[in-house]
């Protein structure tokens, strides 16, 4: 049988892989998993919850996870007709599938040959990053599709807002909130693009779900950009600080350490 995948299977901006070693001594004891930004699912892929529920803003990202779990033949099998080059990547990137599992195997091959895996679209909703993968880059193949389709199995997908997936949390499960991180202040070292979908508010208005769900026994777990104003958002939770290699950057030579900030309702 299938072992099911332990490492996200899409490349994305700001991604946690290093998270997971980093924390996972430290977790409490949880009873369902709940992740309202889900992008790659570092975190998720490493723990593995038994029980969990994934939501995201971005409706072809959960698109992407439900036809993986539920139908990873059928996207695989359109991936084996895609080419990794830069016309191929031309019209696919204008392409506009109507069936959800072309959709998915759309979004999959953008994700592994767009730069840097950003996903970012227009104000018309249309996808505009540059053909920008490396010589080596592969498509996921059946193998790979099946093994996050078994990690999926049983998990709820959800294209929402924040504040309902937070709301949903009951006593003794577990939130991980992983939000696109703040430019208000311009010197976190990420893209600043991200104001323009997640804003000063939105990050003020998380953290009052975040608190509130902290207050209703909910274990609430945060990394975000090391600000003062951030870490302010979060009286009384416990804060490590954490540098890092930055992997945004079109030239690896311009890449610097950043500082996150791990937050943790509980002690």
């Amino acid at each position: 049988m299938t072992e099911a995948l332990q490492t996200p299977l899409f490349k994305w901006t700001g991604g946690k892989r290093w998270l997971v070693e980093y924390v996972e001594s430290t977790l409490p004891s949880f009873a369902r998993y709940h992740e309202p930004f889900v992008g790659g699912g570092a975190l998720f892929f490493g723990l593995r919850p038994r029980c969990a529920t994934l939501a995201d803003a971005n409706g072809e990202l959960v698109n992407a996870y439900v036809q993986i779990r539920d139908n990873p033949q059928m996207v695989a099998r359109m991936l084996r007709t895609m080419k990794i080059e830069r016309d191929a990547y031309g019209v696919i990137r204008n392409s506009r599938p109507r069936s959800a599992a072309r959709r998915a195997a759309r979004f999959v091959y953008l994700n592994r040959t767009a730069f840097n895996g950003i996903y970012r679209v227009n104000r018309h909703g249309i996808f505009n990053v540059p053909f920008g993968c490396k010589p080596s880059t592969s498509l996921p193949d059946l193998d790979m599709l099946l093994s996050a389709s078994v990690a999926l199995k049983g998990v709820r997908l959800y294209q929402r807002d924040f504040a309902r997936s937070i709301a949903f949390a009951k006593p003794k499960d577990l939130i991980y909130v992983d939000p696109p991180y703040v430019t208000h202040h311009n010197n976190n070292g990420f893209r600043r693009y991200n104001e323009e979908f997640f804003s000063w508010e939105d990050q003020k208005r998380l953290a009052e779900c975040c608190m509130a769900a902290a207050k209703r026994g909910v274990f609430v777990l945060v990394s975000n950009a090391a600000h003062n104003e951030v870490l302010a958002l979060y009286s009384g939770f416990g804060r490590e600080l954490v540098s890092r290699r930055s992997a945004i950057s079109a030239d690896p030579r311009g890449r610097t350490h950043v500082k996150e900030c791990i937050l943790r309702s509980w002690k």
